[in-house]
C-alpha cells in the first residue's frame, strides 16, 4: 500500500511545475515595468524615457500594457495624448466586444451597453486627432460596424 509520503517528492515537483506555468507569463508581463522602476526610480525617469517606453508598447500593439504604464506612472500632457487616444479607443472597442457577446447571449441590458460602446468607438474614430492613430481607430470602427450589421441581418432572419 503506497503512502502519501512516498508520493510527496513527485507532488512537490508537479506543484512547482504548475506554479511556474502559471506565474512565468505574469512575471514577464509585469517584470519589465518593475525592473525599470527599480533601476531608475520613478523620480529619476525623464519624460523622453517615458515616451520611448510608450512608443515601444504602441508599436508592439500592446495597448493594455500601454494603458497600465500611462495610468500607473500618471503620464498626462501633450506628449502622451497620442497614447491616451489609442488606449481610450481600445477600451471602448473591447467593451463593445464584451457587451456584443453578452447581447448575443440575451443578457438583460446588454443591448443598450453594446450600443453605447458602439457609438463611443465611432466617436473615437471620427474625432481622431493624431494621424498615426487613424488606421487603428478606423479599423475598430469598421469592425464594430460589421458586427452590428451582422446582428441586424441575423435579427431580420430570425423574425
Amino acid at each position: 500500500m503506497s503512502r502519501v509520503s512516498d508520493k510527496f517528492p513527485v507532488l512537490c515537483i508537479v506543484g512547482k511545475i504548475a506554479a511556474l506555468v502559471l506565474l512565468v507569463p505574469f512575471a514577464f508581463s509585469i517584470f519589465p515595468f518593475l525592473w525599470n522602476l527599480a533601476v531608475y526610480g520613478e523620480d529619476d525617469i525623464d519624460e523622453a524615457t517615458y515616451v520611448r517606453w510608450c512608443d515601444e508598447d504602441y508599436y508592439k500593439r500592446e495597448y493594455g500594457d500601454l494603458l497600465e504604464r500611462l495610468q500607473l506612472s500618471k503620464l498626462y500632457g501633450e506628449p502622451f495624448e497620442v497614447y491616451w487616444e489609442v488606449t481610450d479607443a481600445t477600451v471602448a472597442y473591447e467593451e463593445f466586444l464584451q457587451w456584443h457577446r453578452a447581447e448575443k447571449k440575451g443578457i438583460e441590458g446588454s443591448t443598450e451597453m453594446a450600443e453605447r460602446y458602439y457609438n463611443e468607438v465611432l466617436a473615437c474614430a471620427l474625432g481622431c486627432r493624431f494621424e498615426r492613430n487613424r488606421s487603428i481607430l478606423d479599423g475598430y470602427a469598421k469592425e464594430v460596424k460589421e458586427l452590428r450589421m451582422q446582428n441586424i441581418i441575423q435579427e431580420g432572419v430570425t423574425e
